[in-house]
């Protein structure tokens, strides 16, 4: 009998302490709280119904009865909430509340005569119990209570998916049986007086103990972590009841062998006592201990989660997502190998022991389960949890697990993670056994596999949007660069043309004017009108044709000269003494002045651009007015300036003054269009820039910025 009872009150501290782990894991989570009060229920009951029936101490008569009750509400809840619902739906289910008016009554009646009338002992010391009105009742009402919850679980357990239904089995038949064996041990104890009915619901909480353990353990109701360290205090909690239930029958053996009734209750209550105190005493030293030894590879998820995100985030290809998920299973789960299957491609990233591999060594049969894998699969598979559970399936259905299952034993696949993008299967992740040996994938690591599958479904299709972005960048590219290379190439062949043309025009317009000179010279009086007509014209066709050939030279890649140090003082100088005996014949008054200061370039092509911009400022300015040539270094750069006081520019003619032909409507002075266009393109030879500032009336300023060389 004493090792009867020394048995009943370890299993109601582990039957506490399970109460703790899976409380604990998510306190805040119905299922688990409802979960908690049915296995709390059940401890009072069996440690209520021992004081009573085998300590003889009446007084615990009624928390017997509170106890069975409290386990039938907790497996009410626990049948309403499984296997997953929002508390907030509970809560305002009034049909529900209604429903448990009943239960309501018999609790408040619990403590009552209606229930129990009466409870004394015999000359024995037995108990002698008489029943009130309510106490068939009150079993009737718990019996279908707890028939109602049982067919409750059975309906909801056939809605389940295949995954979820592997290892629920388990809850529901023990939790079941547990809730069935408490209500008729209560009913016998309470009508036979026999206390040997306890030991049914003994047996029962301890068969739902085991299965689960056994549940957490395989399925991973909580994680395994929790589980180890809750373990090892278990046994802990266990020893800690030996040696007090053995230490307190040995020190006080003569007393409690006078008092056996005492003495059972007692010495249970007392090591019941110190378990507890024990185990929260106990527990932070335990939790370090177990994390040193048995968790010195575990991982932070959510850090591995945000690595992995950045990561993703920068990949730019699939060899860099598949190279970035190499790099977070190396760290966390680290298994064996794995594939990464690209569906609309077929293409196949396959690693083994973090190094890449050729994928051509990969399995058809790879490609043939995705193809079918949407017709069945919803979800994350488990290669462990899945065999052997092919119950309720059609023929065919049946034939494509078996496939898979095929496929993974000799693939060594432990896993299959599906990465959808707006519901279509985009790719899918197999993933090979742990190398640490571990079969199974706790709570953390289905959650970091859950972020990057979500993660990679992302990353994959922004992947395909910048791939094809890149592959229609490409193409208008090669469309730019060979329109931009006929366009050049039409140009050259404009230049040419203009080159040789002008050439062509050139010879003939020479042989003009060597005659008409010859004419002139032998007849001097006649025709003098005509010969200077003749003249002019033939030197204004002249000065085209010379600007037609400056214009082709400069956009010829066979025109380019080699470029020298300037002396900007110096060539100003030159330029003013070339051009002043001109303005002083048109009575325009003309200065320079200049810093010293070099630049690196054709000091032919840029003399070439002052005397064009002097010649257009003598011929727009009248007699009495002022040419200004100047020059300065102005930051990194020196400045050329060309001022006249002369008739000055339009606003409307300024944007377009540097185009090439363009010319000032209603101007009395001819030009060929082509001067000034001549001009920004020497000066863009030489990195620089031009531009106008002008007051129509008063002058213009043309300015000319070119980068200076700094060492003089």
């Amino acid at each position: 009998m004493c090792v009867g009872l020394f048995l009943e009150y370890i299993l109601i501290c582990l039957n506490l302490i399970l109460v703790f782990v899976v409380f604990s894991n998510d306190f805040k989570n119905p299922l688990k709280r409802s979960f908690s009060l049915f296995v709390f229920g059940s401890v009072i009951w069996i440690f209520c119904a021992n004081i009573v029936f085998v300590g003889k101490n009446m007084f615990f008569t009624k928390p017997t009865l509170l106890g069975a009750e409290v386990m039938i509400l907790g497996f009410i809840f626990l049948a309403q909430y499984f296997p997953s619902k929002d508390k907030k739906e509970i809560k305002n289910n009034k049909t529900f509340f209604a429903f448990l008016i009943p239960w309501i009554l018999i609790f408040l009646f619990t403590f009552s005569r209606f229930v129990i009338d009466l409870v004394d002992t015999d000359n024995d010391g037995y108990p002698n119990i008489i029943r009130g009105i309510l106490f068939w009742a009150r079993f009737l009402i718990m019996f279908f209570y707890a028939t109602w919850s049982i067919y409750v679980f059975i309906k909801k357990y056939k809605e389940l998916s295949l995954i979820n239904k592997n290892g629920i089995f388990r809850l529901i038949l023990f939790g079941s049986l547990l809730a069935l064996s408490v209500l008729i041990s209560d009913f016998f104890l309470f009508t036979t007086l026999n206390s040997f009915v306890i030991v049914l619901g003994v047996i029962f909480s301890f068969l739902f103990i085991l299965s689960m353990a056994y549940s957490i353990a395989r399925n991973e109701f909580v994680d395994m972590n929790i589980v180890l360290k809750k373990g090892v205090l278990y046994a802990i909690s266990i020893f800690i009841i030996s040696i007090v239930y053995f230490t307190f029958s040995f020190l006080f053996e003569d007393f409690l062998s006078k008092n056996d009734n005492i003495f059972h209750s007692l010495s249970g209550v007392s090591a019941s006592v110190f378990c507890t105190v024990g185990f929260f005493y106990f527990k932070k030293d335990i939790e370090n201990i177990t994390d040193k030894i048995f968790f010195r590879g575990e991982y932070n998820h959510f850090l591995a989660i945000n690595k992995f995100g950045e990561i993703s985030s920068s990949a730019k290809d699939l060899d860099g997502l598949a190279s970035g998920i190499n790099e977070i299973f190396s760290e966390t789960i680290k298994p064996s190998s794995f594939v990464l299957f690209i569906i609309k491609t077929n293409q196949i990233y396959f690693y083994k022991n973090n190094r890449r591999e050729d994928s051509s060594t990969i399995s058809d049969l790879y490609q043939n389960v995705t193809r079918d894998f949407n017709d069945i699969f919803t979800g994350q598979i488990f290669v462990k949890e899945l065999k052997n559970n092919f119950n309720n399936l059609s023929e065919k259905a049946r034939k494509k697990y078996e496939i898979l299952i095929s496929l993974c034993e000799k693939e060594n696949i432990s896993s299959i993670i599906p990465i959808y993008l707006k519901e279509n299967l985009i790719s899918i992740l197999f993933i090979g056994y742990r190398r640490s040996g571990k079969e199974y994938f706790s709570q953390q690591d289905k959650i970091l596999l859950s972020a990057i599958s979500f993660e990679a479904g992302i990353t994959i299709e922004n992947i395909a949007l910048y791939s094809g972005l890149q592959q229609y960048t490409d193409e208008l590219n090669k469309k730019f660069i060979a329109k931009t290379e006929k366009i050049k190439n039409m140009y050259n062949s404009q230049s040419n043309f203009l080159a040789d043309m002008s050439h062509e025009f050139q010879t003939p317009i020479s042989i003009l004017k060597g005659n008409l000179e010859c004419l002139e010279r032998k007849d001097k009086s006649k025709n003098k009108a005509e010969f200077y007509t003749i003249e002019t014209t033939l030197d204004r066709l002249s000065r085209l044709i010379n600007n037609l050939l400056m214009v082709s030279r400069l956009n010829s890649p066979n025109g380019k000269l080699k470029k020298n140090r300037i002396n900007i003082y110096k060539l100003l100088e030159r330029t003013y003494d070339d051009c002043v005996i001109l303005t002083k014949n048109k009575g325009i008054n003309f200065s320079f002045s200049s810093e010293r200061c070099f630049i690196i370039g054709y000091e032919d092509k840029l003399r070439e651009v002052l005397l064009n911009l002097i010649s257009n400022a003598l011929k727009y300015t009248n007699a009495g007015g002022s040419i200004f040539l100047s020059g300065k270094i102005v930051n990194d750069e020196v400045e050329i300036k060309v001022s006249d006081t002369g008739v000055g520019i339009s606003k409307k003619n300024i944007p377009r003054i540097f185009e090439r032909f363009y010319k000032i409507e209603n101007n009395s002075y001819s030009g060929t269009g082509l001067g000034l266009y001549i001009c920004k393109q020497i000066i863009e030879a030489h990195d620089g820039y031009i531009y106008v500032k002008s007051v129509l009336g008063k002058g213009s300023d043309f300015i000319i910025m070119i980068p200076r060389q700094k060492n003089n």
